[in-house]
């Protein structure tokens, strides 16, 4: 998401519809949603992908002074790159019901479920 943190668009949606296709996540396309459209292209590529690096960002003073939850609220926010250690070879103890290693997330009705190894 970092190269994509200085793109310009003339319509603040349009940040987030340009990269639909780049992660390969279909949305409808809700003009006037502002900053909405980016916080849901970020959801949807949760639903598809494992990836932490979703998480990898920082406000770099853009939210000075107010609250900020997991999600960015644009590309700018990943325009300084965090490293992200892997997880390697990595094991859990255990698995869920469906195959799935406890290094996946999952969005549920009281926020985003997540467990790693400290």
């Amino acid at each position: 998401m970092a190269w994509a943190s200085s793109r310009q668009t003339t319509r603040v949606e349009d940040i987030a519809y340009c990269l639909l296709g780049l992660f390969n996540v279909s949305l409808p396309l809700m003009y006037g949603e502002g900053h909405r459209a980016f916080y849901r292209l970020q959801e949807a590529i949760m639903t598809q992908s494992n990836d932490h690096s979703l998480f990898a960002w920082t406000d770099h003073g853009v939210l000075r002074g107010s609250l900020c939850g997991l999600l960015a609220r644009s590309p700018y926010a990943f325009r300084k790159r965090i490293t992200i250690p892997s997880l390697g070879s990595w094991t859990p103890d255990y698995m869920t019901p469906e195959g799935d290693s406890a290094a996946s997330f999952t969005k549920t009705n009281q926020g985003i479920k997540i467990e790693l190894p400290l």
